[in-house]
């Protein structure tokens, strides 16, 4: 059993989150940090939880999702979005079981997803934009190799 690794999740996770929110990867939707040069911006980072080799093959991880962009309403919708979602993600948990991301052989499993927090103001970043935040975690099971 082999616990997925962070960047591949945050890969599908952005995958995931990329349509509702009309973002387009590379373009406006990112894993890491902000980009200097992008104004519209969602980006997915990795903020912690267990470590990569989790007991029973589950393990937690938290991810900060940043929205940021000129025009304030624009970054507000996409946090709330994000938060809708996550809560939707969880229903669906709860109705079918786990949320499949991926292919094989790169899958990850949702088991579940909760957020952390309500979407918060961040205020202005230096690239003069508005910047929200909102915190989710995650229980994810082991890749497609359990």
């Amino acid at each position: 059993m082999e616990p997925p690794k962070r960047a591949l999740f945050l890969d599908l996770l952005a995958a995931y989150f990329a349509g509702p929110l009309q973002v387009v990867a590379g373009q406006s939707l990112f894993t890491g940090e902000h980009p200097a040069s992008a104004s519209d911006a969602v980006v997915l980072r990795s903020t912690g939880g267990s470590p990569d080799l989790a007991l029973f093959g589950l393990r937690w991880t938290h991810v900060q999702v940043m929205t940021r962009s000129r025009d304030p309403l624009w970054a507000s919708n996409r946090a709330w979005m994000v938060h809708e979602l996550a809560h939707q993600m969880n229903r669906r948990i709860l109705d079918d079981g786990a949320v499949i991301l991926g292919t094989y052989p790169d899958i990850v499993s949702v088991r579940l997803c909760r957020p952390v927090s309500e979407p918060a103001d961040l205020g202005h970043d230096p690239a003069d934009g508005y910047v929200y935040t909102v915190n989710l975690r995650f229980q994810l099971g082991v890749t497609a190799r359990e």
